[in-house]
């Protein structure tokens, strides 16, 4: 009795513990997670099930990937169609997200955090949709009033993307990349590091491709003279860590930059 009693434990282990393990793995693929796979030690029915669950979740996985190249793929079509209706800035949106990555990855953020830094930069002018072409394509400057319709663009954005639960985490640029460190932009009047990183970062990298870009009411600016306004607008517009590890990456790729620290004259700064 005893023997059949040892039998019968033994068996019962060997079905229930990898049964209770596809529950517990299947509770975790519903909470999201698609990088579970369970051990298969047997050929029997349980093996079988075992191996069934491994092939969806790869084949779930697959899909998913799939699922976030198309959006990838949507993202890029939307920035393509914002540079094309506003020719004068054809090209910015992809300089400015390559340029911002470069920068954030110093920062020592994660490939995650990359990915959304990219989906944000992309997306950064997606509100601007709402604003007119009379308003956008205006030669000349623009007007108190036509202003404050621009202004409101990064809020459009936020509407726009806040329900795209895909989107969500990429909202930072897209919503606060006009906010200024010293309080003074815009849309909330956000301050230091209430401003999130991924903006603050991004802030700089639009001023430094926007004065170094010809627009409708002016020639592109000398490299050097924007530098040195960037420079001057440490602790005002942009956080001077950004600003110093901008630098770091902006001399790389122009090397002929003077550093405008180094442009200073140490007997007029001493008096």
């Amino acid at each position: 009795v005893f023997l059949v009693f040892v039998v019968g434990v033994e068996i019962a282990d060997r079905i229930t513990i990898p049964i209770q393990g596809l529950v517990t793995a299947s509770s975790l693929v519903a909470s999201g997670n698609l990088n579970i796979r369970l051990p298969n030690t047997s050929d029997d029915e349980v093996g079988y099930l075992t191996n069934a669950f491994n092939m969806m979740i790869a084949n779930l996985e697959k899909s998913q990937i799939d699922l976030i190249q198309a959006y990838d793929e949507t993202i890029s079509g939307w920035a393509t169609m914002l540079d094309q209706r506003d020719q004068d800035t054809e090209g910015h949106t992809r300089r400015v997200m390559e340029l911002t990555i470069d920068v954030a990855r110093r920062f020592g953020l994660s490939e995650e955090e990359l990915v959304q830094v990219r989906r944000g930069a992309l997306l950064h002018d997606i509100g601007k949709m709402s604003v007119p072409d009379r308003i956008l394509k205006k030669a000349d400057r623009l007007t108190p009033v036509e202003w404050d319709e621009m202004r409101l663009h990064p809020v459009v954005a936020y509407t726009v993307l806040y329900p795209i639960n895909y989107l969500r985490p990429a909202l930072d640029i897209p919503y606060c990349h006009h906010e200024r460190w010293d309080g003074t932009g815009y849309p909330r009047g956000l301050a230091g590091e209430e401003i999130p990183l991924a903006a603050r970062i991004f802030s700089v990298v639009d001023v430094w491709d926007a004065m170094t870009s010809d627009r409708p009411y002016r020639k592109a600016m000398d490299r050097q003279e924007v530098i040195e306004y960037i420079f001057a607008e440490k602790d005002r517009m942009f956080d001077a860590q950004v600003v110093d590890v901008f630098w770091n990456v902006i001399r790389l790729v122009f090397p002929d930059l003077i550093k405008p620290d180094l442009l200073r004259d140490p007997i007029r700064d001493s008096e």
